[in-house]
C-alpha cells in the first residue's frame, strides 16, 4: 500500500465555511484513493531534522496533486 500528503477541502455542514487542510491518502493497486485519515495530520519528527523533512514532504506532495474535494469524495475499491 502506499500513501502521501494531499490537501483535501472541506465545507462546514453549519456555516457553510469552506477550509482547507492536509491529509495521509491511501491508494490501492491502480494508484486511486482508497481512504484518508479522518482527522487533519500535523508534522511531527522526533529531532528538529525529521520535523522539517516531515514538513518538506507535506509541502512537496501539497504542491504536486490535486486538491481533494472531501465534500464529494469518493473512495475506490481498495484491492484494484
Amino acid at each position: 500500500m502506499t500513501w502521501s500528503y494531499r490537501i483535501v477541502k472541506l465545507t462546514d455542514p453549519v456555516s457553510g465555511e469552506v477550509g482547507y487542510s492536509i491529509h495521509e491518502a491511501y491508494y490501492n493497486r491502480a494508484g486511486e484513493v482508497h481512504s484518508i485519515t479522518q482527522d487533519a495530520v500535523a508534522p511531527f519528527g522526533e529531532t528538529p531534522d525529521e520535523l522539517i523533512t516531515d514538513l518538506e514532504h507535506m509541502l512537496k506532495d501539497a504542491k504536486s496533486q490535486a486538491v481533494l474535494d472531501g465534500d464529494n469524495l469518493t473512495f475506490a475499491n481498495m484491492d484494484d
